[in-house]
């Protein structure tokens, strides 16, 4: 059998309940309400060279999501730490993670707060005994978290602006 026999029933099933994917354009929009990206910067830049690049990362994913202005602000302010996975008997780490944790506000035209919330990523890689590979595995640990910690805040806002258009309370 063909399978959008199938996914005629399915589909009727669905719009029945009530379901509704989130990002699912609207008629006549492209289904993520807009907002304006304000600032996103760095808790504590250290000398690290590539913490100035998770700033830079993350606004323009989050520019590529919200295109469009409008009197809504989203500001992000990120904090790195750096875990410990694996060691050996000797002491020596052999795997690390960073972690990318940002504060997320998002703000209305008038100044009210409608969104505070502590959103995190999570990145693993190796510690090698060469000084250079472990630089690049942190390096490109480091930007796969900050491309994971902007697609979470779009995800989050997605989801609030959802319950927001719901009547729910303002999420804290």
């Amino acid at each position: 059998m063909r399978p959008s026999i199938f996914l005629v029933p399915l589909s009727i099933f669905l719009t029945g309940c009530g379901y509704s994917p989130l990002y699912a354009p609207a008629v006549g929009s492209t289904g993520l309400a807009p907002v304006q990206v304000g600032t996103v910067a760095m808790a504590r830049v250290e000398v690290q060279p590539g913490q100035r690049l998770v700033a830079q990362e993350v606004a323009q994913r989050l520019k590529q999501a919200y295109p469009e202005a409008n009197g809504t602000t989203l500001s992000v302010e990120i904090a790195e730490s750096t875990t410990a996975l694996a060691l050996e008997r000797t002491a020596t780490v052999r795997r690390a993670e960073i972690t990318l944790t940002g504060m997320v506000r998002l703000v209305d035209a008038a100044g009210t707060e409608q969104l505070n919330v502590s959103l995190s990523a999570v990145a693993p890689y190796n510690v090698e005994n060469n000084p250079f590979s472990t630089e690049s595995g942190k390096s490109f640990a480091r930007q796969i978290a900050a491309r994971n910690l902007a697609d979470t805040i779009i995800r989050r806002v997605a989801l609030w602006q959802r319950t927001a258009k719901a009547g729910a309370a303002p999420a804290q």
